[in-house]
């Protein structure tokens, strides 16, 4: 299983996270894998917690301020194949 499905199948029991496609500061367009929220400190404790071995994999996250909420990317993932846009639970 990809670290992607499990980073899918952690957060879809949570609500306040949505994994996506995000083109970050400097990629000129390529997109990876990403997780919209609230707060990144909560996430990183929800996988610190429940998934650490998907944080080891993933490593440390480049983060940007959505005004409204948080996103956390991981420029050397790959974007999720799938439509992730709708919110996980």
């Amino acid at each position: 299983m990809s670290v992607t499905q499990q980073l899918k199948d952690v957060l879809q029991h949570h609500d306040g996270f949505r994994v996506r496609s995000y083109s970050g500061r400097l990629m000129y367009g390529k997109e990876c894998l990403a997780v919209s929220c609230a707060d990144p400190t909560d996430l990183l404790m929800l996988l610190a917690e429940n998934a650490p071995d998907v944080l080891k994999a993933l490593g440390k996250p480049k983060m940007d301020d959505l005004g409204k909420g948080a996103i956390c990317y991981w420029p050397q993932t790959p974007a999720p194949d799938d439509d992730c846009e709708e919110e996980q639970k």
